[in-house]
């Protein structure tokens, strides 16, 4: 398995990937996109968004019979590394999500502060299974 770019071909395979587990599906661009290939197939993958005032880890999947493998952990560091790189050392990372004890794992820790752009309104929270669950975590650098 490698971790690699997205290519703009897969976006429509990675937006239908996305809209069955209620993910964010607006405005894809396979620059913001880091894919898990096994066999030239998709396993999974991650987005990397630059907002103004940080950087945001969102949209990670890994496709049901890929799970428990690891997979999932894989494409989160190499995101975590790419948003290193984008940042330069600047801005925060941050990520939004209802399974905080799998990102704990990764250096994540809950916000209790953090930055407007994380701040989502009702439309983007429309497909989520359950809220109330739903933290922000910041990304603590080692």
């Amino acid at each position: 398995m490698i971790i690699r770019q997205a290519k703009e071909k897969e976006m429509k395979k990675i937006r239908e990937l996305a809209e069955t587990e209620a993910l964010d599906s607006e405005s894809m661009p396979a620059n913001e996109f880091l894919v898990a290939e096994e066999n030239n197939s998709i396993s999974g993958f991650g987005r990397v968004i630059q907002h103004q005032d940080c950087l945001e880890l969102c949209s990670l999947m890994v496709i049901k019979e890929k799970r428990r493998q690891g997979i999932g952990r894989k494409i989160t560091a190499a995101r975590i590394k790419k948003a290193l790189d984008l940042s330069k050392g600047g801005p925060n990372i941050y990520i939004t999500t209802i399974i905080p004890q799998f990102f704990e794992k990764s250096g994540f820790k809950q916000a209790k502060i953090f930055p407007k752009s994380m701040i989502k309104d009702e439309k983007w929270c429309q497909g989520c299974k359950d809220r109330t669950r739903c933290v922000v975590m910041k990304y603590e650098h080692s």
